[in-house]
């Protein structure tokens, strides 16, 4: 089997080898209409049992939707060989992170709380890593740490020989004792690695050094370093929190990631316990504050005793007047912002990739892509420092055919929405030019679509109307003209001409002309290396 750059691998295209991992090889391609997926072809999981055993596992990974976890986008089989479609994230692997730097204390609570949710969330799913270490970390852009890899390693559990599996060399430093004895993966061997992930992140080290045979028998039966010992920094009750989730027992470990970062963060000193988001990667110094202006009597005081009664009379109303308009302003400033979506296309079959931006959201908020319509999960985000996003879904294969909503949803519920019509795949598609992605509109538009109480954020015209695009606000009733052009191929004519913005996403949004018929530009995606 030979995979390289330019083999088609399902409907997604190579586009380069990245690297390899315990079950097989990593390769950055990309979709039909989508930007940069993550392929896994699991060479090791052969035989037809095995295989089979696989995609009822990828059918399940498919389901889950964590903001911690890698999304499983699609699975099959290439020449006799299995392979899952991973989310991409290009902000490379926590191993990486610690072969170059270390991080402090508030910032090694920050990843681990993440990657807490995510290990607790799969194993509530009934799922179990069986490899966890820091390659399996993955950082986006805003350090944002995302699990990978779930459910995998088990699948080679038994063998069917009846021959235990051997623990790899790579993994020697996270196995859990039970593991290294011949055990089968558990989410107590898990959360031994979750220890020793954070045990290394606050010392610099992991417990137990040397060749891999000897690190797996110092995890036998060997009592690892108090941790103060490697960093003085560390309080002896954090120590005892490390040591009390590597224990060789398991049932003498703590019974959830997230219960082990709670006690991390109570034993650390108060300077360092962190309050919401912190850099975990080295950056630039921050840029002095401005000085504050300096008090005293304005020139304004000096001059105003010398005002006559009818400068002073005028100076009221002026004030008075400025009062009214700020606080008429005031009150449209503290509006919440419209949650604007655009899309990709605003039509598509079952299995199609659509790429997803917004704006407006709060900054580093994460949540859920909704099908609303339906509803379903279908993808994960995670804004960035100016609450924008670029992310890119799936729609479901069982998607029902028709109008449907997108949105974005987090805890206090969903917000923006943006209508896709799913077709069969029968139903040829509009042509790129028809339906390129939209401009997103600038601050001001927003704002003016607030004070008129719109409520725009994004929202796409009903389907009855061919002619605005994702994003578009819909057009006054005086301004519309009924236009009898089929579906499949709308014209474009925008009522208006948006202001481009600047956008999040490492692809900018074409620029629309007030053209009848506009060409999107090509977009260009990033090219970092993510690492197995």
């Amino acid at each position: 089997m030979a995979v390289e750059a330019g083999t088609r691998v399902g409907r997604f295209v190579i586009h380069e080898y990245v690297g390899q991992g315990d079950l097989g090889l990593l390769f950055r391609a990309r979709g039909p209409n989508s930007g940069s997926v993550a392929i896994k072809v699991l060479r090791s999981l052969s035989g037809a049992k095995v295989r089979a055993r696989f995609l009822v596992v990828a059918r399940r990974l498919a389901g889950i939707r964590h903001p911690n976890l890698a999304s499983v986008l699609d699975f099959g089989d290439h020449e006799d060989a299995p392979y899952l479609v991973l989310q991409y994230v290009p902000g490379g692997s926590l191993a990486d992170l610690l072969r170059t730097s270390s991080i402090s204390q508030p910032a090694a609570l920050w990843v681990l709380r993440g990657i807490a949710a995510g290990v607790d969330h799969a194993h509530q799913s009934g799922f179990v890593h069986g490899a966890l270490k820091p390659q399996q970390v993955v950082l986006d852009d805003h350090d944002h740490p995302l699990v990978t890899d779930f459910g995998l390693a088990p699948l080679r559990w038994p063998r069917p020989d009846g021959v235990s599996v051997v623990v790899p060399e790579r993994n020697a430093a996270y196995a859990a004792p039970e593991l290294v004895a011949g055990g089968q993966p558990t989410a107590a061997a898990d959360r031994y690695a979750f220890a020793t992930i954070a045990y290394e992140l606050l010392t610099g080290s992991t417990p137990f050094q040397g060749e891999p045979h000897d690190v797996m028998n110092a995890q036998l039966d060997a009592t690892p370093p108090a941790p103060q010992l490697l960093n003085p920094a560390l309080t002896p009750e954090l120590g005892r929190v490390l040591l009390r989730g590597l224990a060789k027992d398991p049932r003498a470990r703590w019974s959830s990631c997230a219960e082990m970062v709670d006690a991390l963060a109570e034993s650390m000193h108060p300077v360092d316990q962190p309050e919401g988001k912190v850099p975990v990667r080295p950056s630039a110094p921050a840029r002095p504050a401005a000085a504050a202006p300096a008090t005293g009597t304005s020139p304004g005081t000096a001059a105003r005793g010398s005002l006559t009664r009818w400068s002073l009379v005028l100076g009221g109303v002026l004030i008075a007047v400025a009062l009214a308009v700020g606080g008429t302003v005031a009150w449209l400033s503290a509006q919440p912002p419209v949650v604007a979506i655009f899309l990709s296309t605003t039509t598509a079959h079952v299995g199609d990739s659509l790429v997803i931006t917004a704006s407006n959201l709060p900054p580093y908020q994460t949540g859920m892509i909704d099908l609303h319509s339906d509803p379903v999960q279908i993808g994960t985000f995670r804004a960035d420092d100016h609450g924008n996003l670029r992310e890119e879904v799936v729609v479901p294969q069982d998607a029902a055919l028709g109008d449907h909503v997108i949105t974005l949803c987090w805890d206090d519920g969903c917000h923006g929405s943006a209508r896709v019509t799913i077709v069969d795949a029968g139903t040829p598609l509009p042509s790129p030019t028809a339906r390129g992605e939209a401009a997103p509109p600038t601050a001001a538009t927003l704002d003016a679509r607030r004070a008129r109480g719109s409520g725009g954020g994004g929202t796409t015209p009903s389907p009855a109307s061919p002619t605005p695009t994702a994003g578009e606000p819909t057009p006054t009733p005086h301004d519309r003209t009924p236009t009898p052009t089929p579906r499949t191929t709308p014209t474009v004519k925008p009522s208006h001409t948006p202001s481009p913005s600047p956008s999040a996403s490492p692809c900018p949004s074409p620029t629309r002309h007030p053209t009848p018929t506009p060409s999107p530009s090509s977009s260009a995606s990033p090219k970092p290396t993510p690492t197995p």
